[in-house]
């Protein structure tokens, strides 16, 4: 080929790819930022467990509809009692933690062990679930040990970190037991590709139950407090241990959990996205999202007064022992202030600032 023809024809192919109208990359002139939508999308696309239900129906193909990021995590609908779960978020950077725990409540005891009767003793885990609930829940049972029956206590406790409550799980249940199931969004980093993961159901890891919680009889005591982490906890006694029974009244039906992209170090703000759903393994618990579930033995509290937290208390004692009184002064969960009663029944309650067990 005649080599002036070909500098011309190369010439031409350069400003055709190069030309305004021909780019090959998007071009904007209203201010958006352009990376940051193709961003969170990508991510959404990645980690959202809403893949085959609210997202087919609320969000295009064409992330670049929207004028603003913000206004692609919106659309997700992804709510709960009215509160966002898919939002932009730098409270954590703990990219498994369903809950944030409340810093109002960094002096208050993760736990509390008591007993109650001479066979029935008391685990009260009050604060969300932190890095350091597990360690004190092992402290805990070892002080319990000597009980045939054990309550624990879960109410106003608002979920947190999963792995602490999936070690508490493993330590109580049997070896090998079916405990809930879950649906959650799976990424290979590999292949670089994400996939649902469908209803799996998950089990205790086989040598990891502790002696000391062996052969015991549970009640839980549950709240519109209980929130998330702690109903899968919850639904893990429920459903996997015959002889618990839940006291109190209907959690708050969390049935999903996030996952927190974290960004900081590009200078982006961090991505919280629901990549996990969870159901209980039988209709003891069932799909407990946006319901809650429901107790066994029902004690409504209403107002959350220290006498209705102190009846809820004592019809958890009398699962195992009928006849059983309250008689002693005890410490219970976080949101109550309430001065101590003098009504023997509701005589269990310690003012916020003072949480040591008398």
């Amino acid at each position: 080929m005649d080599p002036i023809k070909t500098t011309a024809i190369i010439y031409v192919c350069f400003l055709y790819l190069a030309g305004p109208s021909c780019s090959r990359y998007p071009t904007d002139t209203s201010g958006r930022n352009l990376y940051e939508m193709e961003s969170v999308w990508q991510y959404l696309k990645t980690y959202c467990i809403w893949q085959d239900t609210l997202w087919r129906d609320t969000l295009p193909v064409d992330a670049f509809k929207y004028a603003t990021p913000q206004q692609l995590l919106t659309n997700v609908y992804d709510t709960l009692h009215g509160v966002p779960y898919t939002i932009y978020d730098s409270s954590s950077l703990n990219p498994f933690q369903s809950n944030v725990p409340d810093p109002d409540t960094a002096g208050v005891p993760e736990v509390v062990v008591d007993s109650l009767t001479d066979s029935t003793g008391y685990i009260g885990i009050y604060r969300e679930f932190v890095a350091g609930t597990f360690q004190a829940f092992l402290n805990a049972a070892d002080m319990v040990k000597k009980f045939s029956n054990i309550i624990i206590d879960l109410r106003y406790n608002g979920g947190g970190d999963i792995s602490a409550t999936d070690s508490i799980i493993q330590s109580i249940l049997p070896d090998s037991t079916p405990y809930i199931v879950e649906k959650y969004r799976r990424y290979d980093g590999q292949t670089r590709q994400a996939s649902t993961v469908d209803w799996d159901t998950m089990r205790t890891n086989r040598g990891r139950q502790l002696s000391a919680l062996k052969n015991k009889r549970y009640a839980v005591l549950a709240n519109r407090g209980s929130a998330s982490a702690s109903e899968i906890l919850i639904a893990a006694l429920k459903d996997g241990l015959a002889r618990t029974t839940l006291v109190g009244d209907t959690s708050y039906g969390k049935g999903m959990g996030q996952i927190v992209i974290t960004r900081e170090h590009i200078g982006r703000p961090n991505i919280k996205i629901t990549f996990l759903r969870m159901k209980g393994l039988s209709d003891r618990v069932g799909y407990y999202h946006r319901k809650g579930i429901w107790p066994d033995v029902l004690v409504r509290n209403p107002n959350q007064s220290s006498i209705g937290d102190s009846l809820q208390l004592l019809a958890a004692m009398r699962v195992f022992q009928p006849a059983a009184v309250l008689k002693k002064t005890k410490v219970l969960p976080v949101g109550n202030t309430c001065p101590q009663s003098t009504i023997a029944e509701a005589s269990i309650f310690a003012p916020r600032d003072d949480m040591a067990t008398k």
